[in-house]
């Protein structure tokens, strides 16, 4: 759906990955007498008509997360059901016209009470996750910080 008015056909300017295909554009532009940005213009309204729509995937996608989410807790509360009723009237096998219903032993799972009492061999994977915003405070105030730096760009913004 297209709120914004543009005149961009889609398949003349983006490849199929999407990326730009008019690579002359900042020439063109550069070099125009008149400096006519309304190509600038039509992208910036294709952007919006994009962001649109990809707003409105995100919603449908979190709603149909929140189904399955929904289904899936439904189905494992069942399944629980199912086997404490079988478990307590020590029934180990159920037959019927469609499919078989029965308990078996599996095989012993691990439970760990504390993590951080595990021996490091027994410790698979350990993630540093950088905390951006006391390392930027840190700089702005202009202490060193070793393996990080400041870096100023630009944002577009479209109103």
């Amino acid at each position: 759906m297209n709120i914004y008015k543009t005149e961009i056909k889609e398949e003349y300017i983006f490849d199929e990955d999407g990326s730009i295909l008019d690579e002359d554009l900042n020439y063109h532009i550069y070099e125009s007498s008149d400096k006519n940005y309304g190509k600038f213009l039509e992208l910036a309204a294709h952007m919006k008509n994009i962001s649109v729509e990809v707003f409105a995937m995100k919603q449908y996608e979190s709603d149909m997360r929140k189904k399955r989410v929904v289904l899936e807790n439904k189905q494992k509360r069942i399944k629980e059901y199912i086997k404490t009723s079988m478990e307590s009237l020590d029934i180990k096998k159920i037959k019927g016209a469609e499919f078989d219903i029965s308990l078996r032993k599996s095989k012993p799972s691990v439970h760990v009470d504390n993590a951080y009492q595990l021996p490091g061999e027994f410790i698979a994977r350990t993630e540093v996750i950088p905390d951006k915003n006391k390392i930027a405070q840190a700089l702005a105030k202009g202490e060193e910080v070793r393996g990080a730096s400041l870096i100023e760009s630009n944002t577009l913004v479209v109103k």
